[in-house]
């Protein structure tokens, strides 16, 4: 592979974007004076000190004998092999010759079948001074490694840690063989993945963890029928993972925790609900004494259980909070307790599942809020908006669950001004919040939280415009188009909401005075989930809209506009050279028909046109031909 002179401090350079010195770039442009015409040589001869180094040139081309072997085995290395040459600094030609042979020789070596991508070998040399290190090692310890298998395995334990020496490489082959590995006279793969998953990233466990882990899986709780449960196994290494075992003290913590009637069904360990408790503690590994004791006492809460036994969705709902986090303090567990014991969150005496899955959305991942935190949200079920019959409504705290979902809760500014919003008259029916208005509404935010305080004043200043009231309230179609504009979007800032209070003030889509809901609703489709456009799409649009073409009886026609709509639909609007051609097409006589638009026809060539606008003279030149005529 050829390569070029630079200098040491561009060395890390990647060979796609490789940056030159200024040295090298004025070297360039000379000898393009001095050899017009010549190709230029594939290596700059510069003297500069600071510049003896070489890269990976652009060409792009591996070793011929690499290139081939590559094909044949369906493994592409390019974009490693030009990385890893380009992330050391290689002063000679001969070095970079031989540090060339040297990953040859490896990925060529590679006898693993399932390997398709060099992912593997990146994420153990993932640094400058672990591939420093790979090219220090010997062409006979480089083929030792590269006929390792299985691959995926060795690369989990050794990920980021650098190539393994001899000794290192001669263990892991001694691990494969343990016959305790073994079923059936080959290796037994689940058991493998499950201690590579444990020790990822660990390098290789030494022969005391190694016979924990198999004294481990001898454990009564992970048996079932008499064998070792392999989903169970998966689990544990899930909770394990990247952690390796726990001492011996932790362990036998963790034992008592397994043992714990909670956590049985039919005398043995409960799958399912061990699969939450490992969601919980997953890459964490165990927590100490104390937290596993809070743990155990909350496994043990009344509100979590059901028949007389720990409740498996509720439990799924708790893993999901503290999801990959551990376990919270003794004062988050303390809250914690508090708000399962919340009156709002309460059906028939014990805690509502549905109710508790919608918090769960709101804090997953995220683990506890503060006190603060935790006592706006306590007023905020309080709300007399969200009641229904005496009691929190589910289905509006699922709206608002859609908000903050996976953000946790807003501070108290923004808490304050949503409570404003919530008692809005325009989101009101029969004296409580609208379910339909404010599903609308949580559309807009979802999982975006709550707006800053002026961005609410503009939101509900839009809710009053009296365009979207009918019979003296929001109307609800309306709301659901605005909200299908701003789907997922949040609001605009100020200058775009006023642009889209003037659209919704053009006379061209009102009718007897008040926006017409058909033509919104196409207006709506333009937009959906896009947001507002700029100030120059915003005119184009309206000019687009004034158009005699589009007219009827003085207004804006309805199956012209929404077959407009459908053509824009989530694309948003045309630029001005693709409103010009659009223009054209509403003005083609062969498109008119009793002196109206043919529509089909319309739509049909107008499809083309958007789709390849550089064909755009070829279909009009084709509406002329004599075969098309009647």
């Amino acid at each position: 592979m050829a390569i070029t002179s630079t200098s040491n401090a561009t060395s890390n350079a990647m060979y796609e974007t490789p940056s030159t010195s200024n040295g090298a770039r004025k070297s360039n442009r000379k000898r393009g004076r001095n050899n017009e015409g010549n190709p230029a040589p594939k290596r700059l001869c510069i003297t500069s000190p600071a510049s003896k180094c070489y890269l990976v040139s652009q060409d792009n081309k591996l070793p011929q004998e690499l290139q081939d072997t590559m094909n044949s085995k369906g493994i592409k290395v390019t974009s490693a092999f030009t990385k890893l040459l380009s992330a050391v600094n290689i002063k000679s030609l001969e070095q970079q010759k031989d540090y060339s042979n040297k990953l040859t020789l490896f990925f060529i070596n590679i006898a693993d079948t399932k390997v398709k991508d060099t992912s593997f070998f990146t994420s153990i040399i993932n640094t400058s001074c672990k591939i420093r290190q790979f090219f220090l090692y010997s062409n006979k310890h480089i083929i030792l490694v590269a006929k390792t298998q299985p691959m995926k395995t060795l690369s989990s334990i050794f990920h980021r840690c650098g190539l393994p020496n001899e000794s290192t490489i001669q263990g892991f082959n001694n691990l494969l063989k343990l016959p305790k590995l073994q079923e059936g006279g080959t290796l037994n793969l689940p058991l493998l993945k499950s201690l590579s998953s444990i020790y990822h990233g660990c390098g290789l466990p030494s022969n005391a963890a190694i016979t924990s882990f198999f004294k481990f899986l001898e454990l009564p709780q992970l048996q079932k029928g008499g064998k070792l449960s392999l989903p169970l196994l998966k689990s544990l290494s899930s909770l394990f993972n990247g952690s390796g075992l726990p001492d011996e003290a932790a362990m036998a913590r963790f034992i008592k925790l397994l043992e714990l009637p909670q956590l049985q069904e039919g005398s043995t360990l409960s799958l399912p609900l061990f699969k939450s408790l490992s969601s919980i503690f997953h890459g964490c590994g165990l927590p100490d004494e104390v937290a596993m004791t809070q743990f155990t006492e909350l496994l043990k809460l009344p509100q979590l259980q059901e028949g007389g036994r720990l409740s498996l969705p509720l439990l799924k709902s708790m893993s999901s909070i503290f999801n990959g986090r551990g376990l919270p303090d003794e004062v988050a567990m303390e809250h914690f307790i508090k708000l399962l014991e919340i009156p709002q969150l309460q059906d028939s005496g014990r805690l509502s599942l549905p109710l508790f899955k919608s918090i769960s959305s709101i804090f997953n991942g995220r683990g506890l809020p503060d006190e603060a935190s935790m006592t706006h949200f306590n007023k905020l079920l309080e709300l007399p908006q969200l009641q229904e019959g005496g009691r929190l409504s589910l289905p509006l705290f699922k709206s608002l669950s859609s908000i903050f979902s996976g953000r946790g809760l807003p501070n108290e500014v923004a808490m304050e001004c949503f409570i404003d919003l919530l008692k809005l008259p325009q989101l009101q029916e029969g004296g409580t919040l609208s379910l339909p208005r404010f599903k609308s509404l949580s559309s807009i935010f979802s999982g975006r939280g709550l707006p800053d305080e002026s961005e609410m004043a503009r939101f509900i200043k839009l809710l009053k415009l009296p365009q979207l009231q009918e019979g003296g309230r929001l109307c609800l179609p309306l709301l659901k188009s605005l909200s299908s504009i701003f789907n997922g979007c949040g609001l605009p800032d100020e200058t775009a909401m006023r642009r889209f209070i003037e659209l919704l003030e053009l006379p061209q889509l009102q009718e007897h005075g008040r926006l017409n809901l058909p033509l919104f609703k196409s207006l709506s489709s333009i937009f959906h989930s896009r947001g507002l456009p700029d100030e120059a799409t915003k005119t184009l649009f309206i000019e687009l809209l004034k158009l005699p073409q589009l007219q009827e009886h003085g207004r804006l026609n309805l199956p012209l506009f929404k077959s407009l709509s459908s053509i824009f639909h989530s694309r948003g609007l045309p630029d001005e050279a693709t409103k010009t051609l659009f223009i054209e097409l509403l003005k083609l006589p062969q498109l008119q028909e009793g002196g109206t638009l043919n529509l089909p026809l319309y739509k049909l060539l107008l499809v083309k046109v958007m789709n390849r606008p550089d064909k755009a003279n070829g279909w009009l030149c084709l509406l002329d031909h004599p075969e098309l005529q009647l």
